[in-house]
């Protein structure tokens, strides 16, 4: 074993005989400094390779280790890599920031292979099709690879749990899904160009999380993205081309599948119009957690009221929405902030629904009036007295905000009380950016 740490600004040479006689060399790690000089040989008798900085343009041709197991080159100088024939030992591989790499090679004489790293590979173009079809693979991580292009295909991935393309922003297909895969929990498809997930995504069947921000150029989500058994997560904010796929042919009928999951979603700026929202809340009926800011809908559909599992309902800064008809029964946190077209019925739907049920909930609702139903009321810092028996009854509380200029606003709030001289806080705080007066009603 040579664990090798060079000292401070230490600058080694490496002759062309380096290694050359360490034929029995069975681990090589060495973890930074600077080097000069090209050794000519690697000893094949070697099972962990770890070199940061590694400065060499390619492995030497000779160095055919058929036991090596670990090969870990991040931040090299690697420009090509091609010899990857018969090693059935080698199970891990990282080519983090090797910023001149631009073609992942055939890895078919790889098959054990479980983990491939080059995050930030960001001359990377290609990932040859070998790789999609690595049984073995458990963790995939091409985030930052900038230029990348070109991925297999198809997977044939079973044994996944770890696949990111981030930030892989020249990106635009994601592969066919050939094989059922249990154990990939999320897929991070975060600022890439993709255009759309193909059907066969139903086949990741462990999915949990999806993320797909700023992915600008994804126009619709398929069908099958109803049908995954544990997806709990969809963040795809700033999707701004983005729709929900309609109804398809089944047995000769128009159907629209619908997920029984409880989810949360995040579809904040994706110009969602009152169509793609019924379709939205018709086949996620189950949702928990609803981000629909900034968006260009019209009318809160009806059929909101049937997700009887929604908590949380955002709908900040949609300047078009003008009418809420109905809200479901379980809803306890609403965020209507800067929905400058709202009507006073409307608002009024949500005060009277809001808290039609007893329990914490808060709403934040464009309008300077206070409803009448609250019988004390005050305009200046002073506080206000009631009796209690021995539990402290349920109460609700109004604040109304009001802005001078037509400027954004920011406020945060958080309910608290004194009760016989000891302070309880009754609420987590709030913050608000606003631009016209607003109320912010709270019950405990």
């Amino acid at each position: 074993m040579l664990d090798y740490l060079p000292q401070g600004k230490e600058v080694v040479q490496l002759s062309e005989k380096a290694f050359k006689k360490m034929k029995s060399l069975r681990i090589l790690i060495i973890k930074t400094g600077s080097f000069y000089g090209v050794p000519k040989h690697l000893p094949n008798s070697l099972r962990v390779l770890e070199w940061r900085g590694f400065h060499l343009r390619c492995l030497p041709p000779d160095f055919l280790p058929e036991n090596l197991s670990i090969l870990h080159l991040p931040s090299s100088c690697l420009l090509n890599l091609d010899n990857f024939k018969n090693m059935e030992c080698l199970t891990r591989m990282d080519f983090t920031d090797c910023k001149v790499l631009s073609e992942v090679p055939d890895v078919s004489g790889v098959p054990n292979l479980k983990t491939l790293h080059l995050d930030n590979c960001m001359n990377l173009i290609k990932i040859h099709d070998s790789v999609g079809s690595l049984g073995n693979l458990e963790e995939l991580n091409a985030a930052g690879c900038t230029n990348l292009e070109s991925i297999p295909f198809a997977f044939k991935l079973a044994s996944l749990r770890f696949l990111s393309f981030s930030e892989c922003s020249k990106l635009v297909r994601f592969p066919e899904i050939l094989c059922k895969t249990e154990n990939l929990r999320h897929v991070n498809l975060w600022q890439t160009a993709i255009e759309e997930l193909p059907f066969s995504i139903r086949n990741l069947v462990g999915l949990e999380s999806l993320t797909l921000m700023d992915c600008t150029r994804l126009l619709k989500l398929p069908n099958s993205i109803f049908t995954l058994p544990r997806l709990q997560e969809i963040e795809a904010d700033s999707c701004r081309g983005f729709s929900f796929p309609k109804k398809c042919e089944i047995h000769g009928q128009l159907q629209l599948t619908v997920s029984s999951n409880k989810i949360h979603l995040y579809l904040s700026s994706c110009n969602l119009t009152d169509e793609h929202l019924v379709i939205c809340l018709t086949g996620f009926a189950n949702v928990v957690h609803l981000d629909l800011s900034y968006n260009n809908f019209i009318v809160l559909p009806e059929c909101i009221e049937e997700c009887i599992h929604l908590k949380t309902l955002l709908l900040i800064g949609c300047k078009q929405l003008q009418d809420i008809l109905l809200i479901p029964p379980k809803l306890d946190d609403i965020d209507a902030s800067n929905c400058t077209s709202l009507t006073s019925k409307s608002a009024s739907v949500l005060l009277s629904q809001a808290f039609h049920d007893a329990g914490d909930k808060i709403l934040m609702l464009p309008g300077s009036t206070i409803p009448q139903w609250f019988d004390r009321c005050i305009q200046e810092k002073r506080s206000i007295t009631f009796w209690g028996r021995e539990q402290f009854p349920k109460i609700c509380v109004c604040a109304a905000f009001g802005v001078s200029e037509n400027l954004p606003h920011h406020f945060r709030v958080r309910l608290g009380i004194l009760i016989n001289g000891e302070r309880k806080i009754l609420s987590k705080c709030y913050s608000w950016s606003i631009v016209t007066d607003h109320g912010n009603i709270y019950e405990a």
